[in-house]
């Protein structure tokens, strides 16, 4: 789609939206309600193509689609069904001396056409997660899937198509000088899911038409494991999330940061579990996914190649590129400066580190540019404390993995380097609005604002501001 047919599909749905379908305030209400019962019903319908899909794009096995595709939109649904109605409510506020004589409210106005830009790592997840918000807002959308999971992006447009009206729903498909020509039409908001490189040429191109932006990119997530940690269920959970779509999720641990004597022993457990889970042959699993493309593919073999004459390989490594298959894989010996841990790994790698005080660990975390999700496992309330106190990430998980972005009532976004902005459940809604703050006069003014300033005014505004007096301290 060129330049001129974009211009006039957002026109189009500049003018649905400006007929007031979705904000007229109780038909807005209902006509919101029916078309996320549509969105609900059309998933439905089209999950047994959503699954081929997603084994087509990821080798991604029907398990796998459940657990963190298909479930995770369910729950979505469900938590806003049963409480997205009382956020659209208005919400009254209380007066102050300065706004006595009226009342004071905040409406939710929908932020107006909104372009949501999908990757391929979660293609359906990433892409209906925030439709769910924009359309519960009162939004029109457009949404540009990753040509990078084509068979889930013909889907999802064949979906929408058949499901919604185009000058208020649609998917537009296309290269990435598609997503370009998008990125720079006037739309009131967009939201990218993507890599910073991207990220950044997303916001610089959204100033250009003073849009608001909501971005979601990664980072490198950091594990901290404490000596009194249970080694075992340490590592299998982190080698779960690691492994879970290849490693190929925005979130996966991507480093382990662990005491020098439970180094060995720590791996030697994340070593069981993968075996565990996916067998002596991990290559043959086949719970076990694909990476996206060669170009991917190439990418992660570059961060093993320097290790495996070096003693730095301890496990893994082994790779079938016909198939864009890569083993689990764990380094050991790691210089900081290597590019294994100066990029986003986003595949099976996981470096293993060691760490003497869990103040340097928390002083190196702080050091990198903030991470996107950062994973503790520990038993001790203080150094808990610690972490959740100073490290400077989107989201903490304690003793678990991945569980932070699952919560529906937990908002979901990155800090600094790893995005802004913040959805799931009610932080959705308000990413996708404008809070509008509305006041009304019932009483009249006071008197003493209008000139002329006499002593008299002087002295009583003195008196009912107790000017000079200072509340206590929260």
């Amino acid at each position: 789609m060129n330049k001129a047919e974009i211009a006039e599909a957002l026109q189009a749905q500049k003018e649905y939206f400006a007929a007031g379908y979705t904000t007229n305030y109780m038909k807005g209400k209902a006509f919101r309600s029916t078309m996320l019962a549509d969105l609900r019903d059309a998933l439905q319908k089209y999950e047994p193509q959503l699954l081929q899909a997603l084994q087509q794009d990821l080798d991604k096995a029907e398990y796998e689609a459940y657990t963190t595709e298909i479930i995770p939109i369910q729950q979505e649904m469900e938590y806003v069904f049963k409480k997205g109605g009382s956020w659209l409510k208005e919400k009254s506020v209380l007066p102050n001396k300065l706004t006595a004589h009226g009342t004071a409210k905040v409406q939710y106005l929908p932020k107006g056409c909104v372009l949501i830009m999908a990757p391929w790592n979660y293609p359906l997840l990433l892409t209906i997660m925030p439709l769910i918000s924009a359309i519960l807002a009162g939004n029109c959308c457009v949404i540009k899937p990753s040509e990078s999971a084509p068979a889930t992006a013909a889907v999802l447009e064949e979906m929408i198509s058949n499901t919604f009206k185009p000058e208020y729903i649609r998917v537009i498909n296309g290269d990435a000088e598609t997503a370009r020509a998008l990125t720079e039409a006037p739309f009131d908001h967009i939201f990218f899911t993507g890599s910073q490189q991207v990220g950044r040429q997303v916001m610089a191109a959204a100033a250009k038409n003073m849009a608001s932006v909501t971005l979601e990119l990664g980072g490198k997530s950091p594990c901290i494991v404490t000596s009194s940690a249970n080694i075992f269920k340490s590592a299998k959970s982190i080698i779960w999330a690691k492994l879970l779509n290849c490693g190929q999720t925005c979130v996966a641990p991507d480093y382990v940061l662990v005491s020098e004597e439970q180094k060995d022993p720590f791996i030697s457990s994340l070593v069981f579990a993968i075996k565990e889970m996916y067998g002596q042959e991990p290559l043959q699993s086949p719970d076990y996914g694909r990476i996206v493309n060669r170009q991917h593919f190439d990418r992660l073999l570059a961060y093993i190649e320097p290790y495996r004459n070096k003693g730095g390989l301890v496990y893994g490594g082994q790779s079938d590129a016909s198939q864009l298959k890569l083993a689990p894989t764990i380094l050991s010996g790691v210089n900081l400066d290597d590019p294994v841990m100066q990029e986003e790994i986003f595949g099976p790698i996981l470096p293993v580190l060691t760490y003497d005080k869990i103040s340097n660990a928390i002083r190196f975390i702080n050091s990198r540019p903030e991470p996107l999700a950062c994973y503790m496992f520990d038993n001790t309330d203080e150094l808990t404390r610690q972490v959740c106190s100073k490290v400077r990430c989107g989201g903490i998980c304690i003793n678990d993995t991945l569980t932070q972005m699952l919560h529906p009532g937990l908002p979901f976004g990155g800090l600094g380097a790893s995005g802004f902005g913040r959805y799931h459940g009610e932080a959705g809604f308000a990413e996708f609005s404008v809070p509008q703050a509305v006041f009304k006069n019932r009483m009249g003014a006071n008197a003493l604002r209008y000139a002329p300033y006499t002593e008299s005014k002087l002295q009583k505004l003195k008196q009912t501001f107790k000017l000079g007096i200072f509340g206590k301290k929260f």
